[in-house]
């Protein structure tokens, strides 16, 4: 078991290391204009319980709209066991607060509704609820850190 745990964090942060360099750009686009907005993941949770849920990986992406301080970001956030990929894409709006809508694209990917925060200091209250206890996740992540827990 821990050799397949060591595998899925090897793979996740292969990964995370790749899409941490600028996204591809459209041309004529500036890099300016798609900027990384959240990127990292949850360790699993409920271990020993009838609905253990694999740890979390997401890579988030925020491009401004036209109106003033506002984004659209998009992104995967994708199961650490390679059990399914979802695809987040929603709102930041200019006075700091969220909503994505999570859709499942393979597999048994999170379904639901992520809403939150930003707090002045970049700190994020981060609520994601859905139709099972899997998608369903509370979290703030101090300024600067985008995951939580050891993975």
């Amino acid at each position: 078991m821990k050799a397949k745990t060591t595998l899925s964090v090897l793979c996740a942060t292969a990964l995370l290391s790749t899409s941490l360099s600028s996204p591809a750009l459209a041309q004529g686009e500036t890099h300016e204009a798609i900027q990384p907005w959240m990127y990292g993941g949850v360790k699993p949770r409920g271990a020993g319980t009838a609905e253990a849920c694999p740890g979390l990986l997401w890579d988030l992406a925020r491009t401004p709209t036209a109106q003033n301080g506002s984004y659209t970001v998009r992104g995967p956030i994708w199961n650490a066991d390679g059990s399914g990929i979802s695809m987040a894409t929603g709102e930041l709006r200019s006075d700091r607060t969220f909503t994505l809508n999570v859709n499942s694209v393979n597999g048994k990917g999170v379904e639901g509704q992520i809403t939150g925060r930003v707090r002045p200091d970049g700190a994020r209250d981060i609520k994601m609820t859905g139709s099972d206890s899997c998608s369903n996740l509370e979290l703030h992540l101090p300024r600067g850190q985008t995951s939580i827990g050891k993975r």
